[in-house]
């Protein structure tokens, strides 16, 4: 169930209650106001963890203190121009450690609630005068960017405001593989979640290969995947086509020009047709519902835009046949000429989603490692019922786990060294699925401009590049920063292998780090355009500074 979103990074009403939790409180034998909610640690690492729980009480914002009373937020009047958010209160909870588990209490009547864990560190929050700004680590600038954090999702405002509504949520990003569990008064538990280890998820992920491999980002400090962003994130930060979807969609378009597309929705049965880049819903009378636009991949992999648009004849209406168009782009259920799926919507047979490159397969990866198959990997997953949604009126007890980290428990000691492609020559995925190209043609010469260009197969040998223990080489050269320079902004350059502080080169999560510098290679501004001239510049995370082996 999608409630609503956040504005610019505050939290300005319900938000999208999606939770991670599971963990045995004893059996209750009756529905409680002040429920008990237990939080376990199973990860398999040593850090300290901490627990938020930020949620809205009589349309306040407001946070609940590890006794179980809820509290609002001191929110200034106002911020005098120029001058930086003021941090909110910290609120934080001490969590459970490695094997253990902290239970806290979440009172009655709460809505649009967040239950955060960090691990590590603690989170930072700020306030404006309108609202909370709540963490968001697809945000370069965002100061919790580099810690390990995942949060569930919740509200307690049905049954006169003392039963539960949550689940776990990956819309977002997966960083934390959580899990969470509801017992019912008469004692009947129903759990939902990611039970999977850590592991085995981002490698699922990363298996993918292509833009999907570069959803991943990795704290540079120590080399750990922090997390995997949505593509909708991961488009916004460069590190993913922004076209993706674009074929697929004009195609739908293309085919719906001459059929017919039924979708159900709670306001009853329409009918859309295109002509021209519109998309027509009618509804069972000839009614106009409205139009949709084609979309974009942005406005599918974030359902949103030109997918839900507004100020409509029938607003409602539109909105929901919008979301279950945007859940068939996302799934690939939508037809088109070459590949007849389904005209009837939403679609319920989930062994035909995801069956092309041309879906959201961050989201398929996802929901195989889910319990029942149920997972919120994008905004309207509930769509057909496929979201991982405990709705409980009367609940005794709750809580919620994270699950083993798996062979990604311990974070190396020191940054990995080894850079892309080992021994074997391999192309270097740059930002926006790009490759290190050597401008000129194949013709290697010294001095030659080091740039983003598209892929390219054989024979773009100035696209393959070999490793030989600290140096990065094609056509003969090595890759080198200008004149030997450690500044910002210092391009890179094909040069005679020198055996310089300038050649010298470590892979350090998904950036390229030069040692003699301290400074990642980067693309100026993220950009994406051919023939951009790389950089080095401050390592910063950004998609920018996106550089890995080609899957």
């Amino acid at each position: 169930m999608r409630w609503s979103l956040r504005r610019a990074g505050v939290l300005t009403a319900a938000v999208t209650v999606l939770a991670a939790l599971s963990i045995g409180a004893p059996p209750a034998t009756a529905a409680v106001a002040q429920l008990p909610f237990t939080v376990t640690n199973n990860s398999g690492r040593a850090d300290a963890t901490y627990i938020y729980v930020v949620a809205r009480s009589g349309g306040q914002q407001g946070y609940v203190d590890g006794g179980g009373g809820w509290h609002a937020y001191p929110f200034p009047s106002s911020i005098p121009p120029g001058q930086p958010n003021p941090p909110a209160p910290d609120v934080s909870i001490a969590g459970p450690g490695n094997g253990a588990s902290k239970t806290i209490t979440l009172p009655p009547s709460l809505a649009g609630g967040r239950i955060y864990f960090s691990m590590g560190a603690k989170l930072q929050f700020f306030m404006t005068a309108n609202g909370l700004v709540e963490p968001a680590p697809w945000v370069a600038s965002d100061p919790n960017a580099n810690i390990l954090y995942d949060w569930t999702e919740f509200a307690r405002a049905s049954n006169g405001g003392t039963g539960i509504f949550i689940n776990s949520t990956t819309v977002d990003m997966f960083s934390l593989p959580m899990s969470v569990r509801v017992t019912s008064a008469s004692g009947a538990t129903q759990t939902e979640g990611i039970t999977a280890g850590r592991s085995t998820v981002l490698s699922g992920i990363n298996a993918l290969g292509g833009d999907w491999a570069r959803l991943q980002t990795t704290r540079a400090s120590d080399g750990l995947a922090l997390r995997a962003l949505a593509p909708i994130h991961a488009i916004a930060n460069g590190a993913f086509s922004a076209g993706y979807l674009d074929a697929y969609i004009a195609a739908a378009w293309s085919y719906y020009q001459s059929h017919t597309l039924t979708v159900d929705t709670a306001w009853g049965a329409f009918t859309g047709t295109v002509s021209g880049t519109n998309m027509t819903v009618r509804n069972t009378t000839g009614g106009l519902v409205g139009t949709i636009p084609r979309p974009t991949t942005s406005d599918v992999f974030g359902c949103s835009g030109a997918i839900q648009p507004g100020g409509q004849p029938d607003t409602p209406g539109i909105l929901a046949f919008g979301a279950r168009v945007c859940a068939g782009f996302h799934r690939a259920t939508l037809s088109t000429a070459s590949r007849v799926m389904f005209d009837h919507q939403p679609t319920t047979d989930a062994s035909r989603f995801y069956q092309q490159s041309a879906s959201d397969l961050y989201s398929k990866v996802i929901h195989a490692n889910s319990l029942n198959g149920r997972a919120y990997g994008f905004a309207y997953d509930d769509v057909a019922a496929f979201a991982p949604t405990i709705d409980q009126p009367d609940p005794a007890s709750a809580g919620m786990t994270i699950a083993s980290f798996g062979t990604t428990t311990t974070p190396p000691t020191t940054p990995p060294t080894t850079p892309p492609g080992g021994g074997n020559a391999t192309q270097i995925n740059g930002p926006s699925g790009k490759c290190v190209d050597v401008a000129g043609d194949n013709t290697g010469v010294n001095n030659a401009p080091v740039q983003l260009w598209t892929c390219q197969g054989a024979p773009a040998t100035d696209q393959q590049w070999t490793w030989n223990g600290s140096t990065l080489r094609t056509l003969g050269r090595c890759l080198d920063v200008t004149a030997g320079s450690t500044a910002n902004g210092a391009q890179l350059q094909l040069y005679d292998c020198n055996g310089t502080g300038a050649q010298n080169w470590q892979q350090v999560g998904n950036t390229l780090r030069n040692p003699a510098s301290g400074r990642c290679i980067d693309s100026p501004g993220g950009a994406t355009a051919n023939g951009t001239r790389l950089q080095i510049y401050d390592c910063n995370g950004t998609g920018a500074q996106y550089f890995v082996k080609a899957a």
